[in-house]
């Protein structure tokens, strides 16, 4: 439902405790200076496990969900919003905690008939001791976003990465052991059921990862990323038109095929123009 900026108090859900919450900060903080632009009255929260005590106090027309990972994109703050009523952004309860599981996640996307590339799920202590498909492949932990905990084993790597016994670890005990596909990141956000064009994310680093991510758009010469948007007839000058505007349909399908609402931002690997695969973050 629509909301008048200048009768509505939105609150920023931002940081919370999962391992992603130093882009949580950074995101939150920008969608807030945002929104007050739009002349909304704004109120930050850095969300901690006494969050509905600080809703209730706070009281929200509407919370603007600006959290990573665990807690903030599961279902969990979903849920907590549910049952206290208070209207908030992005996608629902059960889309949420599909999509933040990318093993449920690709079980749903295969049911919908998409191209998805071939994985296995197994405990972290197995894929760090054998290699389980052939090199090059991605080991990543299955309820992790931000590629925090991503590794990429390559062709001449004797073994799994090592981390994944590491008595520190935190990520979670399972892990997916994925097909590598190399090719160009390319990324397009769904509002609705409209495709707003296609993204590109360009870093320097060896991978499109979490420090890539925490610093995007502070330049390559920091370790970051920059992003470079453009429109189809774009994409086609310097692609094929047919890979792209598949590409376009694949994002028209997945918020349905999820149940995720309003907006969804699937991503997509470009191989050429001969070959490609899907593989929703």
């Amino acid at each position: 439902m629509p909301f008048d900026p200048k009768k509505t108090h939105v609150a920023v859900l931002k940081g919370g405790w999962s391992a992603e919450r130093p882009v949580s900060l950074v995101s939150g903080v920008a969608c807030a200076k945002a929104l007050a632009a739009e002349g909304f009255r704004i109120t930050e929260i850095d969300a901690g496990h006494d969050l509905a005590a600080v809703l209730a106090v706070v009281k929200p027309d509407v919370v603007f969900n600006a959290l990573h990972g665990e807690g903030g994109e599961d279902g969990c703050v979903q849920g907590l919003l549910e049952v206290m009523q208070i209207p908030y952004t992005h996608s629902g309860v059960l889309a949420s905690s599909v999509a933040m599981n990318k093993e449920r996640a690709k079980q749903v996307f295969r049911a919908a008939g998409l191209p998805i590339v071939k994985d296995v799920v197994v405990d972290r202590r197995k894929a760090g001791g054998e290699h389980l498909l052939p090199r090059p492949y991605v080991v990543k932990p299955v309820a992790q976003g931000s590629s925090v905990g991503v590794f990429i084993v390559r062709q001449g790597d004797n073994r799994p990465p090592r981390e994944l016994l590491a008595a520190d670890w935190n990520l979670g005990e399972r892990v997916m052991v994925e097909e590598f596909v190399p090719g160009r990141e390319l990324s397009v956000a769904v509002l609705g059921d409209r495709a707003l064009g296609v993204t590109e994310i360009v870093t320097d680093r060896e991978i499109y990862d979490y420090e890539a991510r925490r610093y995007l758009g502070e330049g390559l010469a920091k370790g970051g990323s920059k992003s470079r948007g453009f429109g189809t007839q774009e994409c086609a000058d310097e692609k094929d038109m047919g890979t792209i505007v598949r590409s376009q349909d694949l994002k028209r399908h997945v918020p349905d095929s999820s149940g995720e609402r309003d907006r969804s931002p699937v991503t997509q690997r470009f191989q050429g123009t001969s070959k490609e695969e899907s593989s929703p973050a």
